[in-house]
């Protein structure tokens, strides 16, 4: 079954094209979302770990004075020094 299409004349000559709203280029505002958190404020960040292994992390940093923060940006550190 064939379906038949509407049959609607072209535009005329005196039809305006429609063109999208554009905003003026003062009105434009950048992102709010690329702002960069500084070094000193502070945020979390979680991930799960068996209990034996934060166990083992919670002793070896104690053993050294350290908090699990300052072992984990020790290690970070120095994996990043040694694999480029």
């Amino acid at each position: 079954m064939a379906q038949s299409k509407a049959n609607i004349p072209p535009p005329g000559k005196d039809a305006k094209v429609r063109k999208k709203p554009t905003l003026p280029v003062e009105e434009i505002q950048p992102s709010q979302n690329l702002h960069k958190e500084g070094p000193s404020i502070l945020v979390q960040l979680k991930f799960d770990v068996t209990a034996d292994f934060r166990k083992e992390i919670k002793l070896y940093a104690t053993e050294r004075d350290m908090s699990m923060k300052e072992l984990l940006e020790k290690m970070y550190t120095h994996y990043k020094n040694t694999n480029p």
